[in-house]
């Protein structure tokens, strides 16, 4: 494994999720009188104990409890054999009980994380971690000669270095130590290595990338391109973003048709396939974006000059250009390198302005492409699209980290546009790529399967699962909004968006959505196509963000090979997807992170007005007690259930209702409640309420 800089500590270990480190002890299976079949599969560690190795064989996992875990832990590559299975509750579809997959992981494959950051503490004559991720269920001991200078109490960065035997703690030893929790910093450095993050490049990437930053853009880079740069391009992004993937050109054509390309920083120009640079993209997989930075993928010479699309200079591009005709109906499309100059570079607020009517140079241009979006977005509802949109916040912070104020991100038109644009883009290079470079008119057809000789890397979403499909069928009647099941137990998009559609904006919409969403099966990347649940798209994959994404980058090079008429080396196909279940994993982690710098900030935030009253929406509800989300910050909190009157309660959790046995009093989730913030924890991400009563 290569020793990248870590910022003063240069033999400290690269934060790793993919761990080329493999596990130490990988223990075989037991000789039986008849062989069991080993299956491969990626390890889920659950809340309550053990977990779920997700594979191919078996849709909802084979169930591992926690004596049969043999130490793997959660993301791991794991070999597990079928030991039985057992009944689980009926199926309210058909009254058939549904059964759950029992095995025991017998074999380690790969380590997915090995370093953990935690707060050191005082154990006899050693220290101990507490690891701060709660998938990891094993304390780590940790000798005095292998903890640095850090003292209990301290926040450490861990690496675990040893564990045989799962009856006793693993060996670790201490790599960084990052500062006294609570701080900014600290808090921030944590949630970033947590998750395998770190803003620190090899010192050989870096190398790589200045020297290609340093060479810019050369006469034979425009060679074989497609010139935009005379055709009208803008981009549109969030005011404060530093790098831009994607720009948006319009020209009228002389027969009145238009042409809308979609323009795409073209970093697979610049990243070659086997350069360090490329090792250590698909090491991190994504950009993350934390409340007070960017982690990039790429470095910043790269992400946030060469490779993005500034205005008012030439970039290098991979472009989809769509004709549309003039009452916009869409005509054909046009897939290859290009080069642009963008003329000008839009916010969201003021793309809106221009929507709204206010006078710009290219007021014309971004009109029309409003309109085409429009017709787009319309045309993905008609098809059952699922349109989800809930709230979300922005944290502002001072120059110390301080959260100095809550606001709510307000979505308008000017997202939409570029949102459905995107969305066109990735649509179509799936089917091109499908086809194998051959366009409709040449004969190409995509694959119903995605089984074809020109490899893609899709981004698939597959339905609810019937219990995640019943549950919510159950609770949307309980409020009365039924939603109908199919026969085989599955849920029609298109139902459930007319169900949300019509309810009124309010707290029992937020509290539909937020069931809906709880619903759903996360999207993945994967080499086997099952096309988009959510989007309703058979074939669908990421083109846009090569920045801030690898497998968009990936994608890239395929649609090279694709326009040379050729398919992928027959050995870089075995390794996509490999590659997809990566990024899979490092998408999560990433998002995750994201989350936690939120609600980090948020309670801290929270933290400096213990002892108002707010007005939530209660979000949750649990044996311990209730979950409320701020109606202004959406900071969560809970209420517990010692704190309310004097009595014994009752829960039904697919009523989602917590009830007074005595005095009836019921608790639901959507309901609007008003809460004294009592306590707020920024180090534990706690934030704790009581009810007003009355």
């Amino acid at each position: 494994m290569k020793k990248p800089h870590q910022g003063g500590d240069k033999h400290a270990p690269r934060p790793h999720h993919s761990a080329r480190a493999s596990h130490e002890n990988k223990t075989q299976t037991k000789n039986h009188a008849r062989p069991q079949k080993i299956i491969e599969g990626t390890l889920v560690v659950l809340g309550r104990g053990g977990g779920i190795v997700k594979c191919e064989e078996y849709k909802d996992g084979i169930r591992v409890f926690e004596n049969d875990m043999n130490m793997a832990l959660h993301g791991d590559e794991v070999k597990v054999v079928v030991t039985g299975s057992k009944a689980t509750r009926p199926s309210i579809t058909t009254g058939a009980p549904t059964k759950e997959t029992i095995g025991r992981i017998t074999e380690i494959v790969m380590r997915a994380k090995t370093q953990f950051t935690g707060v050191l503490a005082q154990l006899g004559n050693s220290y101990i971690l507490k690891a701060s991720d709660p998938k990891m269920y094993a304390n780590i001991s940790i000798q005095k000669d292998m903890a640095l200078d850090a003292r209990p109490g301290d926040r450490v960065y861990v690496e675990m270095t040893e564990w045989k035997n799962q009856n006793v703690a693993p060996i670790g030893r201490v790599v960084r130590l990052l500062g006294k929790p609570g701080e900014h910093e600290t808090e921030m450095q944590a949630i970033a290595l947590e998750r395998g993050f770190t803003e620190a490049f090899p010192d050989e990437v870096l190398v790589e990338a200045k020297a290609i930053d340093a060479r810019g853009i050369t006469l034979d880079d425009l060679r074989d391109r497609r010139d935009f740069r005379k055709i009208v391009t803008f981009t549109i992004d969030p005011y404060d973003a530093k790098d831009f993937d994607d720009a948006i050109s319009v020209e009228k054509l002389a027969n009145g048709d238009v042409e809308i390309g979609i323009h795409i920083a073209d970093v697979s120009h610049y990243v070659q396939p086997k350069t360090e640079l490329d090792r250590e993209a698909i090491e991190r997989g994504t950009s993350v974006y934390l409340v007070d930075r960017t982690i990039p993928m790429l470095p910043r010479v790269l992400s946030d000059d060469l490779c993005s699309l500034l205005p008012d200079v030439d970039r290098l591009t991979m472009s989809a250009v769509v004709t549309f005709g003039p009452d916009g109906e869409e005509k054909g499309a046009w897939f290859g390198p290009t080069v642009i100059h963008s003329a000008q570079r839009f916010t969201y607020e003021s793309a809106q302005e221009v929507l709204d009517g206010a006078p710009h140079k290219f007021r014309e241009e971004v009109m029309i492409a409003a309109g085409i979006a429009r017709k787009l977005g319309k045309g993905r509802i008609d098809e059952g699209a699922l349109i989800l949109e809930q709230e979300e916040i922005k944290v502002i912070i001072d120059e110390t980290g301080k959260p100095i104020k809550i606001v709510k991100k307000i979505r308008t038109e000017s997202h939409t546009l570029i949102e459905e644009l995107m969305l066109l883009a990735n649509r179509r290079i799936a089917e091109f790529l499908e086809r194998g470079g051959k366009s409709k008119k040449a004969g190409g057809k995509p694959n119903p399967n995605g089984e074809c000789e020109y490899s893609v890397i899709y981004r698939t979403h597959d339905q609810p699962t019937t219990e995640k499909a019943e549950d919510l069928a159950f609770f949307m009647r309980s409020i009365g909004h039924p939603i109908p099941l199919r026969k085989d137990g599955s849920l029609d998009p298109r139902a459930i968006s007319d169900v949300i559609h019509a309810f009124e904006a309010g707290d029992l919409k937020q509290t539909a959505l937020t069931f809906v969403i709880r619903s759903m099966a996360k999207a993945v990347y994967t080499t086997k196509n099952i096309g988009h649940y959510g989007l309703q798209f058979k074939h669908y994959t990421h083109f846009t963000s090569p920045i801030r994404r690898y497998p968009d980058l990936v994608i890239h090079r395929l649609l090279r090979y694709a326009l040379a008429g050729k398919p992928a080396p027959a050995n870089a196909r075995k390794t996509y997807e490999r590659v997809a279940r990566l990024c899979s994993m490092a998408e999560v982690r990433a998002a995750d992170a994201e989350r936690e710098s939120v609600k980090f900030k948020l309670t801290e935030y929270m933290a400096t007005k213990v002892g108002e009253t707010i007005t939530g929406m209660i979000t949750g509800i649990a044996e311990w007690g209730i979950y409320v989300r701020d109606k202004e910050t959406t900071a969560e909190g809970l209420i517990s259930l010692r704190t309310l009157a004097n009595e014994p309660f009752s829960l039904n959790p697919r009523l989602a209702t917590l009830t007074g046995q005595i005095s009836q009093k019921k608790y639901r989730i959507g309901d609007t409640i008003q809460v004294k913030i009592v306590r707020a924890d920024p180090e534990r991400r706690q934030i704790d309420y009581e009810v007003v009563q009355g």
